[in-house]
């Protein structure tokens, strides 16, 4: 009886969390993937299958050739040699402008926070020794000079050192 042939495996399906049996301590060979990617199909897949698809998790980035691995593009008899592992995680991006404010948020020029600060203690009062907060954030519109950044969270260390411009 013959059978269509099996689909690409997606890239997903190929790393750690799809497959924790093949992969040991990060990384993972041909031969384990291959027989783990079977095995998960219940069905004996080629390993040509297994290979196009690992080529494929290596351009998208859901995989990574190790150092002293052979190289993908090899036969069955060479897939102990093939070893793989996660890609390298990248650096998050900064975090940027917040894109809304929480409830009860407002953005406030200089004098407005003087404003504030000048009912701080009557809020105080007002909250009868209850956990009163205030979540602060310091934004410069636009590609401040460094000098300034610096001098701003200079002074803003004599707050807080958590404290710092966005």
């Amino acid at each position: 009886m013959l059978h269509p042939a099996p689909d690409l495996i997606p890239p997903q399906k190929l790393v750690e969390q799809a497959l924790p049996g093949a992969w040991k301590d990060g990384r993972v060979n041909g031969v384990a993937l291959v027989q783990a990617a079977s095995q998960a199909r219940g069905a004996a897949l080629p390993w040509g299958l297994v290979r196009e698809s690992i080529r494929a998790g290596v351009e998208s980035r859901w995989l990574r050739v190790a150092e002293n691995s052979g190289p993908v593009d090899c036969g069955y008899d060479e897939a102990g040699h093939l070893r793989l592992e996660r890609p390298a995680q990248p650096k998050p991006p900064p975090p940027g402008p917040p894109t809304s404010l929480p409830p009860g948020g407002a953005v406030l020029e200089g004098s407005r926070m003087q404003d504030l600060a000048e009912i701080i203690p009557a809020m105080m009062e007002a909250s009868a020794g209850s956990a009163l907060r205030f979540p602060v954030r310091v934004a410069l519109d636009g590609e401040a000079p460094e000098e300034v950044r610096a001098a701003l969270d200079a002074l803003l260390a004599g707050v807080s050192e958590d404290l710092k411009t966005t």
